[in-house]
């Protein structure tokens, strides 16, 4: 009898011949006999990489004897050329393995293998071995092969969007820019950020956390970037840092950072400016960074030069006003904390008018029907010091302005301020017209606090609400709110 087995899912086509479908053995005295055949080892995979983990590869045993088959085992050698490479493949038979092989029928045997560091690429014959009680080893007849591959690295580059951080900053991004030009998946088992003062290694001032979300492997002929935060210990030395990467794979070398970046860390920098579009003569801007300082008065903030009023000050917010004689164009605004000067930050100053409305929520508004009212001309609002609390809390606000005093198609921010200053909440923010039809809704803008923006609708009305994103709630979850 002669067995011919094409398989067709793989690069590689496996025939075998032979006189009997496997090596045979038999077992057993009276009563009929127990007789073991490995028919074929097969794998899904054509080829594999150097380091590739969990490779699934299966066996096929057959019984054609009169009585069963107990206690089978099996397992897989590996071949390069001539030579038994077994020891560069680790091999984990599935738990659900049969054990015993009813007579005149035929079961599968699974197994992992991880391809260690030491694997050698090239053809690899994958061939396999069973026993079972009374019945000694047979070798399978019809084997598999592998195209083993290994994988080569360049680290790019490191790039980080931000050209200025504060001592004391948090969660600064950083990303590393991994190729792989080789034939096979490259496996990575580290990936590092460093910091240099000069030649001096600062690492240490330094604290990196990788995204959860990374990638361990570059497929071949592929690129991936890796993500990171960063957070700027307060023993960091002020000046201009260098940051660098490293990353090495699986059988693949340790390799450094082909481009590099640079970070100039300050003891005081401006992140942002609320609004973020811009704010007009006599609005309240909300001037978020690092370095500030709580005492009120050891901040100054400059616009185009000249200082301006600030209205509340903490490490991380200052509150100043734009002064209502201030022409409207882009403007650099700076902070001095301490003789201290952050890089100026370009920033619009638009036509507008009024000045900035402070108020205050009331409970209960828990809905439309309650919403706090609010009435909105050009200078905004500012709801001070909410709460969601208890758990479950909805805050709802209802804002009035008369659309004669806005231009056709003007838009208002709605910005929450609370994550970022040390509040517990999570915000959700909604926007809804006057018939309660959702216009705008955010969750995170940057961080876990809420920021939308809309085309003020034409009634004259529209209402917003505030949520945890958890439902959760307490005096820990204060919030502002500006419009």
């Amino acid at each position: 009898m002669v067995d011919q087995r094409l398989r067709l899912g793989g690069i590689t086509a496996v025939i075998g011949m032979a006189l009997v479908l496997g090596a045979c053995n038999k077992g057993g005295g009276g009563g009929g006999s127990s007789i073991m055949m490995v028919d074929f080892v097969d794998s899904s995979a054509s080829s594999v990489s150097v380091g590739e983990p969990g490779v699934p590869v299966t066996m096929q045993i057959s019984n054609p004897g009169s009585r069963n088959l107990a206690a089978v085992q099996g397992n897989l050698t590996f071949t390069l050329g001539t030579t038994d490479v077994s020891a560069d493949y680790s091999v984990t038979p599935d738990a659900a393995n049969p054990i015993g092989v009813n007579a005149g029928s035929a079961d599968v045997l699974t197994f992992y293998v991880d391809v260690l560091g030491s694997a050698t690429p090239g053809l690899v014959t994958i061939g396999g071995v069973a026993s079972a009680s009374g019945v000694s080893q047979v070798t399978a007849q019809v084997t598999e092969t592998w195209d083993v591959q290994g994988a080569s690295m360049t680290v790019d580059l490191v790039d980080s969007p931000y050209t200025t951080v504060g001592i004391g900053e948090r969660m600064a991004p950083v990303t590393m820019q991994i190729s792989n030009p080789g034939p096979g998946n490259l496996y990575l088992s580290r990936a590092d950020l460093q910091f240099l003062l000069g030649p001096a290694d600062v690492s240490s001032t330094y604290v990196v956390t990788p995204d959860p979300a990374n990638t361990g492997t570059v497929a071949a002929s592929t690129t991936e970037t890796l993500n990171f935060f960063v957070d700027i210990r307060s023993t960091a030395l002020p000046g201009i840092i260098t940051i660098t990467g490293t990353a090495e794979g699986i059988a693949v070398p340790l390799q450094a950072a082909a481009i590099t970046d640079m970070w100039d860390v300050r003891g005081v920098v401006i992140r942002a400016i609320h609004p973020p579009g811009g704010a007009a003569p006599g609005a309240i801007l909300k001037i978020h960074g690092h370095g500030f300082s709580d005492t009120q008065a050891d901040n100054i903030v400059y616009l185009a030069g000249t200082p301006v009023g600030i209205v509340y000050a903490d490490h991380h917010l200052i509150r100043a006003m734009v002064p209502g004689a201030t022409p409207v164009g882009t403007l650099d605004i700076e902070v001095e904390v301490a003789g201290q000067l952050t890089p100026p930050y370009n920033y619009p100053i638009v036509p507008g008018g009024g000045s900035v409305s402070w108020v205050v929520e009331t409970e209960p508004n828990g809905s439309f029907g309650n919403a706090n009212p609010f009435t909105l001309d050009t200078g905004g609002l500012l709801i001070q010091s909410a709460t969601i609390d208890p758990a479950a809390d909805l805050d709802y606000f209802h804002v009035t302005y008369n659309p004669a005093s806005f231009p056709s198609g003007a838009m208002v921010q709605m910005d929450i301020n609370a994550f970022v200053l040390g509040s517990s909440l999570d915000s959700i923010l909604t926007a809804y017209d006057q018939n309660f039809t959702q216009i705008g809704w955010n969750d995170d803008a940057g961080s876990y606090d809420s920021f939308i923006s809309i085309v003020l609708p034409a009634s004259g009305e529209f209402y917003v609400r505030v949520e945890d994103w958890g439902g959760f709630g307490g005096i820990n979850f204060w919030y502002d709110l500006s419009i």
